[in-house]
């Protein structure tokens, strides 16, 4: 049976990846793509349906494109986190919704965020 350390340090460990969720969809709703390609490790795969990106630099065009393009607005819910003491696996439902932002003097206006 883990202690009560390493379950405190398992709940810190859970938050944490919801936190990190939260923060991407917070950099991605805000269109700063090179953050959001920061928040992968430097090998870190991104799998969107068939589409598989890997390493940071291709995360980068990836979001780079996909950000200016779609102006997405993602939401993560549903994590499901398995956590043993050398492994860490993370999944969770991620939907986005695609918003046409009208261009002001060059600038995305995004009608849902100010």
């Amino acid at each position: 049976m883990p202690t009560l350390e390493e379950r405190v340090q398992a709940i810190e460990d859970r938050e944490a990846i919801r936190e990190l969720t939260a923060r991407y969809c917070q950099l991605v709703v805000s269109g700063q793509s090179l953050e959001v390609a920061d928040l992968f490790t430097e090998d870190g795969v991104m799998e969107f349906g068939e589409n598989v990106t890997r390493g940071r630099e291709a995360l980068k065009a990836t979001y780079r494109e996909a950000v200016s393009d779609l102006h997405p607005i993602p939401t993560v819910h549903n994590h499901l986190i398995e956590l043993d003491s050398f492994n860490l696996r993370a999944e969770f439902l991620f939907h986005r919704v695609g918003i046409a932002g009208e261009r002001a003097g060059g600038e995305v206006k995004n009608p849902c965020f100010s």
